[in-house]
């Protein structure tokens, strides 16, 4: 157990014995000479026993050094020994204990240093306390009400280990830490959609595979901090589906876009727009190497079946043009001839 070292500030008596002796000459000054003599019989014997331990005046007279340390000394024990019985009431702290279950949470020992500052604390002990009286460690079932319950394991009150977790028609079934999920699991949506893999924190973290309510996997790779983020191919709503990098939820760097027409990209992109070369492979079998930037279309260069090679680079800045302008590319688009 931890107990705070009793300080006893001698100074403290000194000021309260003057005080008492001061009030109560100004009570016997104003009450009746009956209440007075009662006044100073109820005390007597206490004022007897610091007359004893030396001499001591009011006002100019300076009181004797030595009653603050008999003082001390006489009622040291007394106030020790009520501190230690108010402090009775406190959960015994076992460092070992508390070490074990920094490790099972992933938490190095912080050292016996940082024990001392730590457990000799009023608020430490008030806390271990409340914990102690509330919180409960083992397998239990919490209910919210109407709206869920809960079903596993707890730590110190928090839901920590496997346990199942339902609220409000979604069900999460799968391994907690400090009150989070975390670890692997199975995410129950209501409209029948089913996510499974890895969290950390309360979100979705590594790979991930996510089943739409028909049973097809709309997708499948890795998470970050409950974005898609790295691999992952995901089948979109219309029909498209794509296969490549994503960074915070979007599209990023290299992939392949399938279009529901039979089209297909094969590109770049930068936080989900197009960026940089892309080929476009149709599906009547003819080729478009692309330039983009920031989702803004630069350069067009088409393959030639005929001739079995790209024909002429369009840029962005002459397909602008009027067609009427000599730098348009009219024979790009055959309107030499007109």
């Amino acid at each position: 157990k931890r107990l705070v070292a009793v300080d006893i500030q001698t100074d403290r008596f000194s000021a309260m014995a003057a005080l008492t002796w001061r009030s109560e000459s100004q009570t016997r000054s104003r009450s009746s000479p009956a209440s007075n003599r009662l006044a100073v019989s109820s005390r007597s014997c206490a004022f007897r026993e610091w007359e004893s331990m030396g001499t001591w005046t009011l006002g100019s007279k300076t009181v004797n050094p030595d009653i603050s340390d008999k003082i001390t000394s006489r009622y040291k024990n007394s106030v020790k020994a009520a501190e230690e019985s108010r402090r009775d009431v406190f959960v015994p702290v076992d460092r070992a204990e508390l070490d074990s279950t920094l490790k099972k949470a992933g938490v190095d020992s912080v050292g016996s240093i940082r024990w001392d500052s730590v457990l000799s604390g009023v608020d430490w002990s008030k806390r271990l306390q409340f914990l102690h009286d509330h919180a409960k460690t083992g397998k239990y079932t919490e209910k919210y009400g109407t709206d869920g319950v809960y079903e596993g394991e707890f730590l110190h009150g928090m839901r920590h280990g496997q346990g199942r977790h339902e609220f409000r028609g979604e069900v999460f079934e799968g391994e907690w830490k400090w009150d989070m999920r975390h670890g692997l699991g199975k995410l129950s949506l209501n409209d029948g959609t089913v996510i499974t893999g890895d969290w950390e924190a309360g979100k979705q973290h590594g790979f991930i595979t996510i089943v739409d309510p028909q049973g097809l996997i709309v997708f499948e790779g890795e998470f970050r901090r409950g974005k898609r983020h790295g691999l992952g191919r995901q089948l979109f709503e219309r029909g498209d589906m794509y296969d490549g990098c994503w960074c915070d939820g979007r599209l990023h760097d290299r992939g392949v876009y399938y279009f529901t027409n039979g089209d297909k990209l094969l590109g770049m992109w930068k936080h989900g727009v197009y960026d940089g070369v892309g080929v476009f492979h149709y599906a009547d079998g003819s080729v478009s190497r692309r330039t983009y930037s920031e989702g803004r279309l630069m350069s067009v260069q088409d393959y030639e079946s005929s001739s079995q090679r790209f024909g002429k680079n369009l840029h962005r800045e002459s397909m602008l043009r009027h067609t009427m302008d000599d730098n348009f590319p009219r024979e790009i688009f055959m309107l030499d001839k007109v």
